[in-house]
């Protein structure tokens, strides 16, 4: 009897195991999570099941029309792409599915201490397949190290082809460069001693020892594994505004040695940071690793007025406004860099109604959107672009001359968009 009570409990148990996301999912009706702010991505949801589908497949048979019935049953329950979204539904609408995700992680990273434990080694894996790492003391998550070999020398060469190709093809444009000097391609990646591949910041001298003479350019520089510390966020790969603004002042010598009558610099009244804010960013995110959360800081800027377009429509482009007041989003991974400082887009607009016939195009990524509007302030017009966008990506430089009158090209990121990437090249 006793045996037979064991084994009644253990199938009841199996049994509200198994019916338990049936519930979960019927207890929903229909409200699905459709953003996972922890993956930052959308999530698929279970496709609506038409009933006046079903009924009309149910009278075509009543009918004798048995092809019609046929193709409205394929069509709606039977068919591959319905039976395929149905199961990636259920994997991503499961019931505890974040909570069964960090409690994965927490095993990685027991797993990786207990390795590591012994080593030496002054970072370690932060999860098995977050492709991240951490130091030692856990307080800075960082990306992976970058390799310097004969595919990367040769992308390097073809990168400086098509910048001699754009100097030799616009002498009347004037070009600039600005790299930001990454940890990962850094001499102070606290792996490099372990991989005789790693770049250890021998990509940017490749580049410098045999860029075209005449490009100008201007390299954000790392001194020390410290410096990288103060100058970057410890959960996200971006700089912080600290760093940021003393690009700025690089960027602007940089402009006014082609540009002798550029505007004055701008100057920051004040560096504050968004109180109550704690920002766990992408690589956090990515890694659920428990380093201390960052603060956000912005910098007060007293600016001229101007205008923001986003693809051609008035936008207020960035949430700063929000921010400040107080309105921003409190889930632990919110993108809070995006939700700041904005979100990239095919292509932004800064219109400044000064007396400056410069128009700017600014190739770049994320890492510019801290300061692309102080930059802006010294053009008429600055239109700025983002490669990764096929909408970007096809078009030649002529063609964005000849649609915004530019008459400089700044190309401003880090190594994968100023120096390395062939693909992030703008076309001649």
């Amino acid at each position: 009897m006793k045996k037979y009570i064991q084994n009644l409990v253990f199938i009841l148990i199996i049994f509200a195991l198994l019916i338990s996301p049936l519930i979960f999912w019927l207890s929903r009706n229909g409200a699905w999570t459709e953003d996972s702010i922890l993956e930052d991505r959308k999530l698929v949801v279970f496709p609506q099941v038409s009933v006046q589908d079903f009924k009309i497949g149910l009278k075509r048979v009543y009918q004798g029309l048995y092809a019609e019935a046929g193709e409205v049953f394929f069509n709606r329950f039977i068919s591959g792409s319905f039976q395929r979204t149905v199961n990636k539904a259920a994997a991503e609408q499961m019931l505890l599915r974040i909570p069964l995700v960090e409690l994965a992680k927490s095993f990685d990273r027991a797993v990786i201490h207990s390795a590591y434990a012994a080593l030496p080694d002054e970072a370690y894996p932060a999860s098995f397949n977050s492709g991240l790492y951490v130091d030692r003391r856990g307080e800075n998550l960082m990306q992976d190290l970058a390799l310097f070999n004969q595919a990367e020398k040769e992308a390097i060469d073809t990168r400086i082809a098509n910048y001699e190709q754009l100097l030799a093809e616009y002498p009347d444009i004037h070009f600039y460069v600005y790299n930001i000097e990454t940890l990962p391609y850094s001499r102070f990646y606290p792996l490099n001693a372990y991989f005789p591949q790693a770049d250890n910041g021998q990509s940017l001298d490749y580049f410098l020892a045999n860029k075209p003479e005449n490009l100008a350019f201007a390299n954000f520089a790392l001194n020390s594994y410290a410096d990288y510390q103060k100058r970057f966020f410890r959960t996200d790969q971006h700089w912080n505004i600290r760093a940021s603004l003393d690009a700025y002042e690089q960027i602007y010598a940089l402009l006014k040695d082609q540009y002798p009558d550029i505007s004055p610099m701008l100057t920051a009244e004040a560096i504050k940071k968004i109180d109550g804010l704690e920002f766990q960013g992408s690589m956090a995110r990515k890694s659920l690793y428990p380093v201390e959360p960052d603060i956000l800081e912005y910098a007060n800027v007293s600016m001229p007025a101007y205008d923001t377009y986003v693809d051609g429509e008035l936008s207020n482009y960035s949430g700063r406004e929000n921010y400040l007041n107080g309105i921003y989003s409190r889930e632990k991974f919110f993108n809070h860099y995006r939700g700041f400082y904005g979100k990239q887009q095919i292509l932004i607009q800064f219109h400044f109604n000064n007396e400056t016939r410069r128009n700017l195009l600014m190739v770049t990524s994320s890492y510019s959107r801290t300061i692309q509007m102080y930059l802006a302030s010294h053009f008429h017009d600055t239109y700025v672009i983002d490669l990764r966008f096929e909408e970007n990506s096809t078009k030649r430089l002529q063609q964005f001359i000849d649609d915004y009158d530019i008459t400089d090209v700044l190309v401003f990121g880090q190594p994968t968009v100023t120096y390395y990437s062939a693909e992030d090249a703008i076309k001649p």
